[in-house]
Order: structure tokens, then sequence, then C-alpha cells
């Protein structure tokens, strides 16, 4: 996985190569364990929600990675919470498998996440993220207003721009709401969806969902609620190429909190539905 970051200029383009150096040293685990999913050693750390111990590899390995070159970032980890300065002005942000239970089951559609963001007085920013796929060998990476999405695949790359469709019987959307909350949202959603023949998919894991976003593969994705390790990369892939992104309330994503809500989608689309809401 050797991109051509020659479109990409600034301070942080090193922070750009470190992360994809990490992700690729990272990948090689994934790709070894994936094909041993039958001796898994597997935990539960909540409802329907698993850990193996390939993730805990796999997280190791980022953190030892990105800390040795860079140790006055903090990192924000699914698994082991926050590490380094609480006050660091840039933090990692990294998944080591999202799409757990896709991976434990031997489906080739997980991925790892990692994004820095910066945390200023006023506004925290993401300022670059990264989502790649090992088994299909597939790499989304982006900066912050740096010419946009690329992706990278049988060692080419291409730039990545937001779909334009407007036509929702030819849309895919990604629907992830919980039952019995956010009542009066969900009832406007599934209005929304009944009315428009939209068809509706699930597929395990929000970074690579957002990535497909960002390549317009899929055109809407809505979800309830997230972790920022979830969004934190996706949402900056969506975001450069072009599509709006909200919060269920109709606001922009706040990335100073650990949860949050997400809509995503072209302007045209986005805004029509956000406007209902």
């Amino acid at each position: 996985m050797t991109p051509n970051l020659s479109q990409f200029t600034g301070p942080f383009k090193e922070d750009l190569y470190i992360a994809l150096k990490a992700v690729n040293k990272a990948s090689l685990i994934a790709i070894r364990e994936f094909h041993e999913t039958s001796q898994l050693l597997v935990s539960k750390k909540g409802t329907a929600d698993f850990v193996t111990m390939t993730d805990l590899k796999i997280e190791k390995e980022l953190i030892k990675h990105l800390h040795q070159h860079k140790k006055q970032y903090a990192i924000i980890s699914e698994e082991q919470g926050e590490i380094g300065p609480k006050d660091a002005q840039y933090k990692w942000v990294i998944d080591p498998i999202d799409g757990t239970f896709n991976f434990m089951h031997g489906i080739p559609f997980f991925c790892i996440s990692v994004a820095l963001l910066e945390y200023t007085e006023n506004k925290t920013n993401t300022i670059l993220g990264v989502v790649y796929n090992p088994i299909v060998d597939e790499l989304f990476y982006a900066m912050r207003n740096q010419g946009g999405v690329h992706v990278y695949k049988s060692n080419q790359s291409k730039k990545l721009r937001a779909s334009n469709l407007t036509n929702y019987e030819r849309m895919l959307a990604i629907i992830s709401l919980k039952k019995n909350t956010a009542k009066e949202k969900n009832n406007i959603l599934e209005d929304i969806i009944g009315k428009t023949h939209m068809k509706v998919r699930s597929f395990g894991t929000a970074a690579l969902e957002l990535a497909y976003l960002a390549d317009s593969r899929i055109n809407l994705v809505v979800y309830e609620s997230l972790n920022i390790w979830d969004y934190a990369a996706g949402i900056l892939l969506v975001q450069e190429a072009g599509n709006n992104v909200y919060n269920l309330d109709g606001n922009p994503i706040d990335l100073n909190s650990k949860k949050s809500s997400l809509i995503a989608s072209n302007r045209t689309i986005i805004e029509g539905i956000v406007d209902k809401i």
C-alpha cells in the first residue's frame, strides 16, 4: 500500500504519511487473522458488542506506531480510551476494527480507521482521515481542504466526488436507528423511506459506509448513535468529497462529543430531509 501523496502539501502531510504507515502495519495482523476466524478469541463488551483479540493486537500496533512518531499527540482509541496528554492540541482517533461482528463471521466488510483531530479554542476539526479495508486492499484517505478524497486500490489512485443523484428510487441508503428512541425523528425518516422507495441496507461498519458515501456507492447514511472512533475519519471523507453532514437535530457534528447522531448525503437530498426533521 504505497499511494502517491504528491497532491498534498502543508505541515500535516507528514502526519498523513505516519497514519498510512501505521494502518499498513496493523493491516498485516488483520489479514493474517481474518483467515483464522474459527480460532478467534472473543469477549463481550455489552449487548451485541464484542471485541476480539485481533482488535486488541491491531490497536496496540496502531498506538505503538503513532506514539513513536508523535509523542506530543494524544490518542483516543476504542478499547483503551484516551492515552497521552489531556490538553494535547492534536489527538489521533483510532478504531482497530470497525465491523468486528463482520470480521468474526469471516465477512470481508470491515476496516481500520484513523483520524487526526485538532483542538482549538473555538472549534475542533478533523485534519485527516484514513479508512482501509485490508481484505479487498482498498484505501480511502483525505486531508482537510487539500483537494478532496482519494481511493487507492490495485496500485491505482482516483479522486472521489459526491453523487448528485436525487432520484430516490435509485438511491441506496444506510439507516441505523435504535428501537423505541428518538421516536418522532424515526417516524419522519420511516415516512420518507416509505414514500420514496429508496433501498435501505445496513452493512455493519460506519467508517466504511461513510467512505462508500464519499465514493457515491451509497447515497444517504443515517445513524442514531455513533462513537467518535466510528465517524471521525469517515465524516472528513464525506465532507471533502462534497457531501453535507449534520446530526439528527440538523446541527453540525460536534467533535468534542464522544457520541453523535449523523445524517449525510448530497446537498439536495440532505437539506430536504433535515428540513423535515
